[in-house]
């Protein structure tokens, strides 16, 4: 596949973004995470992954963008204006051959999330009303287990680790207004 790729009716799919770059720790703490999202909200992938090929290599690997469809359940802070659409495009650099979980390139290029229910600390991307990226890499990824987020290791924050969904849209509405 080349650079550039288009689905539907000339729509242009792959939003403009550093993909090169990689995901980076962007936010200092809890509060400046969620100050730095366009929205944080619950929601499931459900595995289906479309793949955008960039002409980038990364230590001689290819450089490729992961869309997956983010099937929201609820919006647990949005800094726009109006609701957001039922589904959105999850974007994610990743590189072709994965790299070992243990290689320090995967934090950066995770590539396509895999199949469960998370809360998404998001970054809207401009060109398309659904596309977004998560803010910070693995900063702003919490799985859902038994009905309580999991903060990653090294990654996450503890405020919103070990939270029912409740909890989280309190603690989350506690650091907007401080």
């Amino acid at each position: 596949m080349g650079p550039f790729s288009f689905c539907g009716a000339g729509v242009f799919a792959l939003p403009p973004y550093p993909w090169e770059r990689g995901f980076v720790r962007e936010a200092r703490n809890a509060r400046d995470l969620v100050r730095r999202s366009s929205c944080v909200v619950l929601g499931d992938l459900d595995g289906g992954v479309r793949r955008y090929a960039l002409p980038h290599r990364i230590a001689g690997r290819r450089l490729v963008v992961s869309e997956q469809p983010l099937y929201l359940r609820r919006c647990l802070f949005s800094a726009a204006q109006g609701p957001l659409p039922p589904v959105l495009a999850l974007f994610s650099p990743g590189l072709e051959p994965r790299p070992l979980a243990e290689d320090p390139l995967t934090p950066r290029f995770p590539g396509p999330f895999a199949p469960g229910r998370y809360v998404f600390f998001l970054r809207r991307m401009p060109s398309r009303r659904d596309a977004c990226t998560l803010l910070g890499g693995w900063q702003g990824l919490y799985p859902v287990v038994c009905g309580r987020t999991v903060a990653i290791e090294g990654y996450g924050f503890c405020e919103f680790d070990g939270k029912t969904i409740d909890e989280l849209a309190a603690v989350l509405r506690s650091l907007i207004a401080s």
